[in-house]
């Protein structure tokens, strides 16, 4: 059974990478809204 495409991760980037990786990497963070930023490096 397949749920969805097979995502591949680059560890060193800390993204998924492929043909769909544009998709899944919108789920790695999301927006906040200002005075709730949240740094770009933590």
């Amino acid at each position: 059974m397949t749920l969805g495409p097979v995502l591949e991760w680059d560890a060193n980037a800390e993204q998924f990478t492929g043909e769909t990786a544009r998709w899944a990497n919108m789920y790695l963070s999301r927006l906040y809204r200002p005075p709730f930023v949240m740094p770009e490096k933590v």
